[in-house]
């Protein structure tokens, strides 16, 4: 039901399947600060050529011939793939629209990575109290670096309580494959 959407609450099964990095009904936006190319190619579900957040569809993933990790919850969620530029890390950012931020604040969810055979993939959470482009981010608390299994990542964000920010998730994954969130 889009009018019960809330940005806050970001579940990826309203989103449409349409491998463009758009949310939508969510105001989230991405930005593709490496501007390489996605690992593999994967044109037969969509994906190719410089990316950075997707909608990631389970079912659309298997039909295309994909044998994949499923989502946490549900059969959507999102995705970051592997860039293949020469020795450079991801550069990929998932923000979230300004948010008013309460008391005690926190964000939480839950990644993967799709495969640890390249390594666990790697994502920050980062804070911006000014606007949403990547340079004004800070990244707060530690390097996540997930399993094959669902891990839940809960970041305090109290630091900012009672302020306007946009909250991000930062993949800096380095030659690895897929970082799943959900």
């Amino acid at each position: 039901d889009p009018s019960n959407i809330n940005d806050l609450n970001v579940t990826f099964e309203e989103c449409i399947m349409n491998w463009s990095g758009d949310f939508q009904p969510y105001s989230w936006t991405t930005v593709d600060d490496d501007g390489g190319s996605v690992w593999g190619d994967y044109s037969g579900v969509g994906i190719s050529g410089a990316r950075a957040f997707d909608v990631y569809d389970h079912a659309e993933a298997v039909a295309g011939g994909l044998t994949t990790v499923a989502p946490h919850g549900g059969g959507k969620a999102g995705m970051c793939m592997n860039v293949v530029t020469a020795d450079a890390p991801n550069d990929d950012w998932f923000i979230s629209p300004q948010i008013q931020l309460g008391g005690s604040s926190t964000i939480e969810g839950w990644s993967a990575s799709l495969s640890t055979q390249w390594g666990a993939e790697e994502f920050y959470v980062a804070v911006s109290t000014t606007d949403n482009m990547p340079a004004s981010f800070t990244h707060v608390g530690a390097k996540h670096e997930p399993g094959e299994a669902y891990e839940q990542f809960n970041v305090d964000l109290s630091a900012y309580d009672g302020q306007l920010v946009y909250i991000a998730i930062h993949c800096v994954s380095n030659d690895h494959w897929v970082l799943l969130i959900d």
